[in-house]
């Protein structure tokens, strides 16, 4: 006998209801991973990561809740309005203004630029002369004031990457780098390449165990002095092998089970280190005598403890000058939006702009701030 439509209807409103609430739990504690160090609760950090799956499925559910008129919107209705103030870092209703209504000597350009070593080691699918001559390609075309690369390369004895050619690329006299791998003659690290003076640069040594760093450097224009902190958190360290076993039909549960596992354990200890580094990056920008920009390769998204603990001291150049998500990873995980550029109040953002085309694992990112009056 066939079942009556009321039965179904039933049915599918317990299964529902079963669904509806998990994610409602889910949705609550992705909310609250941004205010809970990884520290104290590394686990609730997977909840942040998980963000957009949830808030995708929720939308799914008002939905299917207008489309039925049940009354069970008003429950995640309201638990989507009640995170409204964290639903809007994930993307920006904004636009540039002109930088042509600005006068030249009040505006500053930073640019944040992850560049995967200049894809020497040719991980992309593009050889690495190309990627290289396409990097240099976008710095000309943007023409930043100030350069922060991330996962910088020079190698000695080879006319691959020499700062010189970063310094042609739009008149960069003066440059400051920091190295974190010194192999053979291949040096990895961190440089800032400004047009104007440097005053003082030094290093921000983060307070464990990690070989990430920050450095700070003093930039003069004019009569003006800015810190700017060209900063790279600690890496998750995902390799192929890691996420080889997603991409393969005949992979076994056994190897599925590992990879996970594998996945699992690695973002357990990347988490409490980038929130050790993210406080000592903040309290440190915090005693600068200057207006402070911070940016770089943050590894973590809106939804975490790392860019919560930015947010609250410091202005996001992103929200308000662009239109969309501004997602800043190409890579293969998707990640969404990792590099920032935030600055103090005494500075205000006026545009903010994503690379169009990846040449990096990274888009480049760049904004234009002028000091308030």
């Amino acid at each position: 006998m066939a079942k009556s439509p009321t039965r179904l209807r039933r049915l599918l409103g317990w299964v529902i209801q079963l669904l509806l609430w998990p994610l409602i739990i889910c949705l609550v504690l992705s909310y609250l991973s941004p205010f809970i160090s990884p520290d104290k609760a590394w686990w609730i950090s997977f909840f942040g990561l998980a963000y957009p799956i949830f808030l995708l499925s929720a939308i799914g559910f008002v939905v299917v809740f207008l489309l039925t008129k049940s009354r069970r919107i008003y429950s995640i209705g309201l638990v989507l309005l009640l995170g409204l103030p964290l639903h809007i870092r994930y993307f920006s209703l904004g636009w540039s203004a002109d930088q042509a209504d600005y006068p030249n000597d009040n505006t500053l350009r930073v640019m944040s630029y992850n560049v995967r070593l200049f894809n020497y080691y040719e991980w992309l699918d593009e050889d690495r002369n190309t990627s290289r001559d396409s990097i240099y390609a976008h710095i000309r075309a943007v023409q930043p004031d100030v350069i922060c690369f991330q996962e910088y390369l020079t190698v000695q004895g080879s006319n691959f990457i020499r700062n010189n050619d970063i310094r042609a690329l739009g008149d960069y006299r003066y440059y400051t780098e920091k190295y974190s791998i010194a192999k053979a003659n291949r040096r990895i690290g961190i440089a800032t390449f400004s047009k104007y003076p440097i005053l003082h640069s030094e290093l921000v040594e983060y307070d464990n165990t990690s070989k990430q760093f920050a450095v700070f450097t003093d930039i003069v224009k004019e009569n003006d002095t800015v810190r700017i902190y060209n900063i790279h958190l600690q890496s998750i360290r995902i390799q192929q092998d890691d996420y080889d076993f997603l991409n393969h039909e005949e992979t076994s549960n056994e190897d599925a089970k590992n990879g996970i596992k594998r996945m699992i354990q690695k973002l357990k200890y990347a988490y409490p280190l980038r929130a050790t580094q993210a406080v000592s990056i903040v309290q440190h920008a915090q005693c600068s005598p200057y207006p402070v920009v911070i940016c770089g390769d943050f590894n973590d998204t809106p939804m975490s403890y790392v860019y919560n603990a930015f947010n609250s001291s410091f202005e996001d150049a992103f929200r308000g000058n662009y239109l969309g998500l501004g997602s800043t990873y190409a890579g293969k995980l998707p990640a969404g939006r990792i590099d920032y550029i935030f600055h103090s109040s005494a500075l205000e953002a006026i545009s903010f702009s994503v690379q169009d085309e990846a040449h990096s694992d990274h888009y480049a990112i760049h904004t234009d701030l002028i000091l308030r009056q």
